[in-house]
């Protein structure tokens, strides 16, 4: 676990999303991902050897979790802030919007969480173009057939950004396994994101 805390981004939610920006307007082909690690993640990896080969995979993993802010801490590491899915979601959002002409894909949730999704993003971030939604089926895991249909259905429409909300760790391991295959700069995978901004669940308070 102490390896994992030593990979989190000690920096702030501007600078992570700076880079990812980079790269995204990059002429590297490779995609790259975003992870997320809380309390919870630190517990799973315990057991999970796929999560571990997953997150190790990651090119950043935010703390996204005071419990994880604080471990950082009591390992001497030098940590500015918690970084949650949100804070990426809002900042890359933001900076992509200003620019304009950058393609999304929301891969995850239901078809309703994912048509409140596009309202949404229509209304506050107008410049970005959302060029597919894609529900797939509530299961732990897909075939090979079903996973081929959702790439293909990806890469027809060859998005800058793709957001994955399939929950984790089954999003992290989905990413993993199919990222060289993705036709993509960026992924993040950003869980309960989409209930947040969709506003199907209520973020906890500050406090």
């Amino acid at each position: 676990l102490e390896y994992f805390l030593h990979k989190v981004f000690k920096r702030t939610a501007n600078e992570c999303s700076n880079q990812i920006i980079k790269h995204i307007r990059s002429k590297k082909k490779k995609a790259k991902f975003l992870s997320t690690l809380n309390t919870n993640s630190l517990l799973v990896l315990e057991n999970d050897d796929k999560f571990k080969e997953a997150l190790t995979a990651s090119y950043w993993i935010v703390p996204d979790g005071y419990g994880t802010v604080i471990a950082c801490k009591l390992l001497g590491l030098k940590i500015h802030q918690r970084i949650s899915g949100t804070d990426i979601f809002n900042e890359i959002n933001y900076k992509l919007n200003k620019q304009k002409n950058y393609k999304y894909i929301f891969f995850g949730s239901t078809k309703k969480t994912l048509g409140l999704i596009a309202k949404k993003m229509k209304l506050n971030y107008p410049n970005i173009k959302i060029t597919g939604y894609l529900s797939p089926p509530f299961k732990d895991k897909y075939n090979k057939t079903e996973t081929n249909k959702m790439i293909n259905f990806i890469n027809k429409k060859k998005p800058d950004v793709l957001w994955v909300g399939l929950t984790q760790p089954k999003q992290e391991k989905w990413i993993y396994e199919n990222l060289d295959k993705l036709d993509t700069k960026f992924v993040g995978a950003i869980g309960a994101v989409f209930d947040f901004y969709s506003l199907q669940v209520r973020r906890a308070p500050k406090v």
